[in-house]
């Protein structure tokens, strides 16, 4: 994932099961602002040890996002999605339209 978009400093990326943060550290490595969601407490602790206070890690589902629409210039989800059809929508609106992420895999 990280390959297929090349991140600019700057760029605020969102991760839907973000897991123990392990993509969102490339991201912050290359000078992003990373965000992360997870429904597993254990991995929300693992994630925000591994990112730092830097990193905004919320536990919670994603089909109720405490962001504003076009706030995220990326919004990634890997091996997540299938677990939760109806969250896809509201992940959509999340993403800013002046990035290309959204026309090209949606």
């Amino acid at each position: 994932m990280f390959k297929m978009y090349i991140p600019k400093e700057g760029m605020r990326v969102f991760e839907v099961g973000c897991g123990t943060g392990t993509n969102l550290k490339l991201y912050q490595q290359a000078g992003c602002e990373v965000y992360g969601i997870d429904l597993s407490p254990s991995m929300v602790k693992a994630a925000s040890k591994k990112l730092g206070e830097q990193a905004d890690i919320k536990l919670g589902d994603a089909s109720q996002m405490p962001y504003s629409d076009g706030y995220f210039d990326l919004v990634i989800a890997m091996l997540t999605l299938h677990e939760m059809p109806n969250s896809i929508r509201p992940l959509v609106k999340l993403i800013n339209p002046q990035y290309p992420s959204k026309q090209d895999h949606l």
